[in-house]
C-alpha cells in the first residue's frame, strides 16, 4: 500500500514570501490558509483555502476538516501576526513539533512578555500598563521622561513613540487609543505599554530552540533613524562585540527563552546594550524581518527560514545543512523619506552597481508621491553589501549610502 502524501499547512506572509518554495524543496504538499491568495498562489499550492484568519474558530474548524482528508504533518508560518494561530492549529491537530500557543501569545503580546520577564527577574525594565492619557500622566510619577509608548500587539515599529515631553506622551497615547485594529485587522489590546527609555545601541539576536536547548545563531547590529525615532534603517551581521558582552547577551537571551517557555522555535530577540548591561526590548517567535535572514545566510551559511520550517517538522538543526559562507560580514541599508513629497531619482543610484552590492530594490519611481517614513512599512527601498577581510560591510554600506540622494520635493 502506497504511503499517504504528507502536507504542511502554511499561514502565508502578507506579501509574497518563500514559504511555498521551501516546503516544496522538502518534498511536501502545501495547504495554504490566507485571507486572500493571488492567482499565482492559487496555482502554486495543492490545497488553497481563502479564509478570514482573524476568525479563529472558523480556521480551526477548517483545519480539523482538512486533517480528516489530508495527512497534515506540520504547521508553518513566517507571519508574526499569525504565529499564535499557527500554534493553536498545531495543538488542535495534535502535531508534536512547534511553539506552544501560550508561549507564542506571550511573545506576540508585548505586555505579556514584560510581565513574564519581570516575574522571572530576567529583565529589569520599568513599565506600566495604561488605558488613558490620565493613567499615562500618573505613570510618569514613577517612570520619568523620556519614555517609550507602544501598543501591546502591533509590529514593525508601528505607533512606537519615544517621548521626551508630556505632550508627546499624550499624543502617542491618544494615537493608539484612536486606532482600533493593528495592521492585519486584529483588535488592538486596550492596555498600552509605557516603559522607561533605554539608552544604548540596538541589536537583535537570532536564536534556535529545539527540545529546550537554545543556540545563538547570530547577533545583528541595528541602525535606527535616531534614539528617539526608532525606525530601523540598517542591520549588520555579525555585530562587532567583545566576548564579555556576547556572553552577557547570551545569558540574558537564554534566560528569557526559558522564562517564556519557548521551544521548537526560531526567535528574533531585540535588545539594547545599556550602561547597566543588555536589556530586552521585545521577543518574536519567528525569524527576523528586514532581510536579516539574508545577512545571516551570507555570513554563516545558515538559512533561518529553512531552519524554522524544519523545526516545525521535528528536524534538528544538525540535520538542516549549512551552505557556503559568502562573506565575513554583510549589511543592509534602507532608504527613507524625512517628509512627504514627490520623489526625484537621479544618477546617483548608479553607485549601487558597486561590486560590494549583492542586491538592491528601489520601491518608488520618479514622480511618485510618498509619505514621511514613520515605520518599517513605508521605507523607499534598500541595498545589501558584503564585506571582506579588508573592509567591514558596515563601513562600505555607510559610504555608499552617503552617495545616494533620493530627493523628496
Amino acid at each position: 500500500m502506497a504511503e499517504r502524501e504528507k502536507y504542511v499547512l502554511v499561514l502565508k506572509l502578507m506579501s509574497r514570501g518563500k514559504e511555498f518554495e521551501l516546503v516544496k524543496q522538502l518534498g511536501y504538499k502545501i495547504i495554504s490558509f490566507a485571507t486572500e491568495l493571488t492567482i499565482n498562489e492559487l496555482l502554486e499550492v495543492d490545497v488553497p483555502v481563502e479564509i478570514d484568519l482573524n476568525n479563529e474558530s472558523a480556521v480551526l474548524e477548517k483545519a480539523v476538516e482538512l486533517s480528516k482528508v489530508y495527512d497534515i504533518v506540520g504547521v508553518f508560518t513566517l507571519n508574526e501576526y499569525r504565529v499564535p494561530l499557527g500554534a493553536r492549529i498545531r495543538e488542535i491537530l495534535g502535531i508534536p513539533f512547534g511553539i506552544s500557543h501560550d508561549a507564542a501569545f506571550r511573545c506576540r503580546n508585548k505586555k505579556e512578555t514584560r510581565k513574564i520577564l519581570q516575574e522571572a527577574n530576567v529583565n529589569s525594565v520599568k513599565y506600566r500598563l495604561i488605558r488613558s492619557v490620565a493613567e499615562a500622566e500618573a505613570a510618569l510619577q514613577n517612570i520619568p521622561l523620556p519614555v517609550v509608548v507602544k501598543p501591546s500587539n502591533d509590529a514593525g515599529s508601528k505607533m512606537v513613540s519615544c517621548c521626551r515631553t508630556i505632550d508627546e506622551v499624550r499624543s502617542a497615547v491618544t494615537s493608539i487609543i484612536d486606532c482600533e485594529n493593528n495592521l492585519v485587522g486584529q483588535k488592538l489590546d486596550r492596555e498600552i505599554i509605557l516603559e522607561e527609555f533605554l539608552e544604548g545601541p540596538e541589536f537583535s539576536i537570532e536564536t534556535y530552540t529545539f527540545r529546550k536547548e537554545t543556540r545563538i545563531i547570530a547577533i545583528t547590529a541595528k541602525k535606527v533613524l535616531s534614539p528617539f525615532f526608532p525606525v530601523e534603517v540598517g542591520h549588520t551581521v555579525p555585530a562587532k562585540l567583545d566576548n564579555v558582552v556576547v556572553k552577557e547577551i547570551e545569558e540574558l537571551v537564554k534566560g528569557a527563552v526559558k522564562a517564556l517557555e519557548i521551544d521548537f522555535s526560531i526567535t528574533h530577540i531585540e535588545i539594547k546594550l545599556t550602561p547597566s548591561g543588555p536589556k530586552i526590548i521585545e521577543i518574536n517567535a519567528r525569524p527576523g524581518g528586514d532581510e536579516i535572514p539574508t545577512l545571516v545566510e551570507m555570513t554563516t551559511g545558515m538559512n533561518l527560514h529553512k531552519i524554522a520550517l524544519k523545526i516545525s517538522l521535528g528536524i534538528p538543526i544538525e540535520n538542516t545543512g549549512i551552505g557556503v559562507k559568502e562573506a565575513s560580514s554583510a549589511s543592509i541599508r534602507f532608504l527613507v523619506s524625512d517628509h512627504e513629497g514627490q520623489v526625484v531619482l537621479d544618477d546617483e543610484l548608479d553607485v549601487l552597481d558597486s561590486p560590494f552590492v549583492t542586491q538592491y530594490k528601489i520601491s518608488v519611481s520618479d514622480g511618485d508621491t510618498v509619505e514621511k517614513t514613520t515605520s518599517n512599512y513605508n521605507r523607499l527601498g534598500y541595498f545589501i553589501v558584503k564585506g571582506n577581510e579588508n573592509r567591514y560591510s558596515e563601513e562600505i554600506a555607510e559610504e555608499l549610502l552617503s552617495k545616494i540622494n533620493i530627493k523628496i520635493n
